[in-house]
């Protein structure tokens, strides 16, 4: 909380994932290396431009351990998760924020990362809210969305990393493990030693049919696929149909080079909210950052973290323009 006392106040709604309030990332998955806190970092920020920031643990995460860099979770809670929760559980934030002293007549914005910006909408539907900012969005449902990132994106991939005389096939020594970085032979599923199973026509090389064919069946067999979270958002409205019929200011960011929720989902929610004649949205983009908005060096290794100071700044200048 600002000394002064803030401009206007702000709950920040998590991405998906068993997130604390910091929003923890161990240091595997962050662009410099070292133990990320993307929501606290984020929350560090829009404080010291002068707003109140509310951040919470998702229903299910208790903390953070350290030591193991994981979130310490209630797999009960955790597990039977849906959207109806996790949209619930925003709006108690908006309600709990206008309790605090001072806050009653503040205006209030909602701030979500990826699978939040789908959220956001939905809470601001409930409570009032004057304004949203969407990090990472999705305009399409998730099943969509995921279908991108797993299956079109890692052809992509494949054909950028590993098809080295772009021939469309994969040939064994395209596929001999040394010939690819430890993140792109884990991403691949370690393509050599499955190799019998990805070319189903025997010719000793891997067409991109066959690879999105396999890459279709990893999907199928995800572990979340049956979860109740997975299953409630294929009830869900895109956020395409929902966002437009929130009135308030709307900023939309987006890293170029994001693989979760590519720049085309920003496109597709810019162009529904323009048709609907909404009266003040502004969408900005960042060359060469990600969907933490961190560097992204290759298209193929996403990073989670520490945001860029570009991309920050950019966030408080909006929202001291609009509060």
């Amino acid at each position: 909380m600002p000394r002064d006392g803030g401009r206007a106040s702000i709950v920040i709604i998590h991405g998906s994932g068993d997130y604390d309030m910091d929003g923890s990332v161990p240091d595997s998955m962050t662009a410099d290396g070292k133990p990320g806190r993307l929501y606290k970092q984020l929350a560090d920020a829009l404080t010291e431009a002068g707003f109140v920031v509310l951040r919470y643990h998702k229903r299910g995460v208790l903390g953070w351990d350290e030591r193991e860099q994981a979130s310490v979770v209630d797999a009960e809670v955790f597990g039977g998760l849906e959207v109806e929760d996790l949209v619930a559980d925003a709006a108690a934030a908006v309600r709990f924020l206008r309790t605090l002293p001072g806050e009653a007549g503040r205006k209030v914005l909602l701030v979500g990362h990826s699978e939040g910006t789908a959220l956001a909408p939905l809470a601001a539907a409930r409570e009032r809210v004057d304004g949203l900012v969407l990090m990472g969005a999705m305009a399409r449902r998730l099943d969509a969305v995921r279908h991108d990132s797993v299956v079109e994106k890692r052809l992509e991939w494949a054909r950028d990393a590993l098809d080295q005389d772009r021939d469309g096939l994969l040939g064994m020594e395209e596929l001999v493990p040394q010939r690819a970085d430890p993140f792109t032979k884990g991403v691949f599923f370690d393509l050599f030693d499955r190799f019998p199973w990805i070319d189903a026509d025997g010719d000793s090389r891997v067409s991109m049919a066959e690879l999105r064919a396999e890459f279709e069946r990893t999907l199928e067999n995800d572990d979340w696929a049956d979860t109740p979270w997975y299953l409630s958002h294929l009830r869900m409205e895109p956020n395409s149909a929902t966002l437009p019929s929130f009135r308030g200011p709307i900023l939309i960011m987006q890293g170029e080079r994001d693989s979760q929720t590519p720049l085309s989902e920003a496109r597709l929610l810019d162009e529904a909210i323009r048709a609907s004649g909404h009266p003040d949205h502004t969408i900005l983009t960042f060359p060469g950052l990600g969907h933490a908005f961190s560097p992204e060096k290759d298209c193929w290794k996403p990073t989670l973290g520490p945001m860029d100071g570009k991309a920050l700044q950019a966030l408080a200048d909006w929202a001291r323009r609009c509060y």
